[in-house]
């Protein structure tokens, strides 16, 4: 979002364009020359361009060529320190009056191997009950399912908020538990969680969400949300939440 930001501030009149585009790549590390795999971003404007003398300026917290009342110079710092966060490289090309472009390089994660190394912990909680996953990302509704179906629980997946509603309609007393993303087309996950609890008060519902502040308002969830989990998490911390909830729900 920042760099989009940026790349919107060079374009004055709203006149150009931006490409953002995503791939898988091989390429020799910067910091070893070993071949890795990366997930590349790319940002790509059409823009003014960023004049050599201050090219290598630009990541320098509040450092600025826009008037003061157009923006701190905070933006293009954070996204290096995201990116640094998170053992990427980002790099920039562009000359004046000819654009710019970031490239932004993220370590890829190797799914399965992240997959087996969860599934195979056994100190993990188990359990035999009914869980309703949904995420409109089929990757973590596999991953997910996978997990937790390798800890015993019977899970009924979707990546559709509205037809998760739908099957959960159809027998609510099938299911013990709900795990739901928050940003998902169709039906954010609190209101999907407020239909739900309308339907069966009793059932814990745990929300996935990396905005917790912004959903709510506050630090505190709906009542209807029994646990809110803040992207990104690791599967073994949600198999003890979950297994805490259903014992809770079971003692009362």
């Amino acid at each position: 979002m920042n760099l989009a930001t940026n790349a919107a501030h060079a374009m004055p009149d709203e006149a150009g364009e931006i490409y953002i585009n995503l791939n898988s790549i091989t390429k020799p590390s910067q910091t070893n020359g070993v071949e890795e795999k990366f997930i590349q971003l790319v940002v790509k404007d059409t823009g003014h361009g960023i004049p050599e003398e201050i090219r290598g300026r630009i990541f320098d917290p509040f450092f600025t060529t826009k008037p003061t009342t157009k923006g701190t110079g905070l933006g293009l710092s954070v996204v290096h320190g995201i990116v640094s966060s998170m053992g990427g490289e980002i790099s920039v090309f562009s000359e004046a009056d000819n654009g710019a472009l970031f490239e932004i390089l993220f370590p890829e994660l190797d799914l399965e191997d992240q997959k087996e190394a969860a599934g195979s912990k056994t100190d993990l909680p188990h359990g035999t009950e009914t869980i309703l996953f949904v995420d409109d990302e089929t990757d973590i509704v596999q991953i997910g399912n996978d997990i937790l179906s390798n800890l015993g629980y019977t899970v009924i997946t979707s990546t559709n908020s509205t037809q998760a509603f739908e099957v959960f309609q159809k027998n609510p007393e099938q299911f013990d538990l709900m795990i739901t993303d928050q940003t998902m087309p169709f039906m954010t996950g609190v209101t999907l969680a407020k239909k739900i609890k309308e339907i069966k008060s009793s059932i814990p519902i745990i929300l996935c969400t990396g905005y917790s502040e912004t959903v709510f308002g506050t630090d505190d969830p709906p009542p209807f949300i029994n646990k809110v989990i803040v992207k990104p998490f690791y599967f073994d911390e949600l198999s003890r939440i979950i297994r805490a909830l259903l014992d809770e729900t079971q003692a009362a």
